[in-house]
């Protein structure tokens, strides 16, 4: 069996410890995106090790993995402690950015500060950081709008998979704010960010194949994008279903489908969608069971009274028809036959016969006292009809 000799080990050692150094090196560098690596549990163990023997990236990596919550819970007092250990370790990208900044472990309480730690991030090339502050920029939230700056994190962001960027960069590509204005740009960063599930980017691609704006126009597609980002809550991707609906261009999958939509067009001020979204309370469809049937019909009239208000024929016959049998509120004839009137004006049927049978009901003082309610809305129509401003073409000599 050979005898290792001294003089071996010693050249073994001067080509291991060199190795090591290069290995921690690289794993708090090459390792600075946690989805890079396969086991970012390994990936943590070892940079750690790494700024523990001093490595100046490293510390920052921990500093910005800590405070954006990459691949670990966000710790705030953990990052600030490596913060400070990178500057100590005189870290020029710490030095530039939080040398004048004191920290209390408490979090980052001050805008002053968010902002440091996000351009930190940016330098970094932290996505969420580009993202956020590419956001900022662009937008003049918090800071000088910048478009330029705002590009130089937004277009870093998108390729990296923001689809948030993405989608700002098509604003940014359609508008020309900070780039030359460009269609074939923006439709392909609107198309990726759509894909990506934003919910913004598949509302405006649904709007625009919905109308045939930049590309052809598909119905099919559109409803596809609208009722993705329906499902995630935008309230105008409901809204615009809700127009697709009335123009019976698609057809709800669900009842509760339906009802979501009806509501969000409703509660933007749309006054078919308000006397529908009364007709589902009062009916009871697709409610919350344990709301009592008077319950049901309060919230039918609240509605039929935004509608009603607005001039909608239909909500203010069934307002009319609520008050003169006490459907959720006490009777009320005058009220009836005032709703009642305005909703005859528009030819609503029955509205005519509703009139008359609740003017055989009234005395002579609850009529005149409808009539004048009636009067007072034609003197303010007529008053607002004069006041318009009517366009005349200039004659011609």
């Amino acid at each position: 069996m050979p005898v290792l000799r001294f003089n071996n080990l010693r050249s073994t050692t001067a080509w291991i410890l060199p190795a090591v150094f290069v290995w921690l090196f690289w794993t708090g560098t090459a390792w600075s995106r946690p989805n890079s690596a396969p086991d970012f549990k390994q990936t943590l163990k070892w940079v750690t090790v790494s700024a523990n023997q001093g490595n100046i990236q490293s510390r920052e990596n921990l500093a910005i993995w800590y405070y954006f919550g990459e691949g670990v819970q966000p710790d705030y007092a953990t990052a600030v402690k490596w913060l400070k250990r990178a500057l100590d370790s005189g870290s020029p990208l710490v030095r530039k950015w939080f040398s004048d900044i004191e920290f209390n472990g408490m979090g980052s309480w001050s805008t002053r500060e968010k902002l440091r730690w996000l351009r930190f991030g940016t330098a970094k090339g932290n996505l969420q950081a580009l993202e956020a502050l590419g956001e900022k920029l662009f937008k003049g939230q918090g800071v000088l709008q910048d478009y330029q700056e705002a590009l130089n994190c937004l277009i870093p962001a998108a390729e990296k998979g923001s689809a948030r960027a993405q989608y700002l960069l098509w604003i940014a590509y359609t508008q020309g704010a900070g780039v030359p204005a460009d269609i074939q740009k923006a439709s392909a960063w609107l198309k990726r960010s759509a894909e990506q599930g934003f919910p913004e980017a598949q509302l405006e691609l649904g709007r625009m194949n919905a109308i045939g704006s930049g590309v052809p126009q598909n119905d099919e597609t559109a409803c596809k994008l609208l009722r993705a980002a329906a499902q995630q809550g935008n309230a105008q991707a409901k809204n615009l279903l809700w127009a697709l609906l009335q123009s019976q261009r698609v057809e709800p999958s669900t009842d509760q489908e339906e009802r979501e939509w009806i509501r969000a067009a409703a509660e933007t001020g749309d006054p078919e969608a308000q006397t529908r979204y009364g007709d589902l309370w009062f009916i009871g469809k697709n409610m919350p069971v344990h709301l009592t049937h008077f319950s049901r019909e309060r919230m039918a009239l609240f509605w039929y009274l935004k509608a009603g208000r607005q001039g909608h024929p239909r909500g203010q016959y069934q307002l009319a028809q609520m008050f003169s049998r006490g459907d959720g509120v006490e009777t009320n004839l005058e009220k009836a036959f005032f709703w009642a009137s305005l909703a005859a004006r528009q030819n609503i049927q029955g509205a005519s016969d509703l009139q008359k049978n609740l003017r055989d009901k009234m005395s002579t003082a609850q009529l005149s006292q409808a009539k004048r309610a009636v009067d007072k809305v034609d003197a303010r129509v007529q008053d607002r009809e004069s006041r318009q401003v009517l366009y005349l073409p200039p004659l011609i000599n």
